[in-house]
């Protein structure tokens, strides 16, 4: 038993409807939280944390994967933690697209300097010794989720787009004829 107030959405996952109204008021945010929205597009095809997921850096995005480094990960295993690639599907590249779209918009050019795939919008111009560091790169999608709460009408929180992808996968799996069990498996 949990005693977080947000404890109700840890078993919860969007079906495909609301998947789709998910995914539209992402689109409607764009234009006031350009990367955020990005990063959230990206989570909703990717079984990576939001928080592994802005620890992402521009050098890890390679020809037909993205490489997932053992630094970011988070360490659950008692064995030896390996980067692993997380191969290009069609949505993810369709968002990495989005992405790579909102760093050619003139106003974003200046964004090219600093290392990390989704930059902080808090970043101090003036003091380019800081470029490389962690004081550029976003912390949280939470305002942005914020935005995006607003307007679907059903709960939901960042993580929910994590567990909605990984049900997907293994409804996927299963319809290919396999049980629960080697689904998840498959899909682990």
């Amino acid at each position: 038993d949990s005693k977080f107030k947000g404890s109700y959405l840890n078993e919860i996952s969007f079906d495909d409807d609301q998947m789709s109204q998910v995914n539209r008021a992402i689109v409607k945010i764009v234009r006031k939280r350009p990367f955020q929205s990005e990063a959230l597009m990206l989570l909703t095809c990717v079984d990576i944390r939001p928080d592994h997921l802005l620890k992402f850096k521009k050098s890890d995005l390679k020809d037909g994967y993205i490489l997932f480094r053992k630094e970011i990960k988070k360490d659950r295993s008692k064995g030896k933690v390996e980067d692993t690639k997380v191969y290009y599907t069609d949505g993810i590249v369709r968002a990495l697209d989005r992405l790579d779209r909102q760093y050619k918009r003139k106003c974003h050019q200046k964004y090219r300097f600093i290392p990390w795939l989704f930059p902080s919008d808090r970043i101090d111009w003036g003091n380019p010794d800081d470029f490389q560091t962690n004081k550029t790169r976003r912390q949280s999608l939470g305002g942005a989720w914020r935005d995006v709460r607003k307007l679907i009408k059903f709960e939901g929180s960042i993580k929910t787009l994590r567990k909605t992808y990984f049900t997907q996968e293994v409804e996927l799996e299963r319809s290919q004829g396999k049980t629960t069990d080697e689904a998840i498996e498959v899909v682990v």
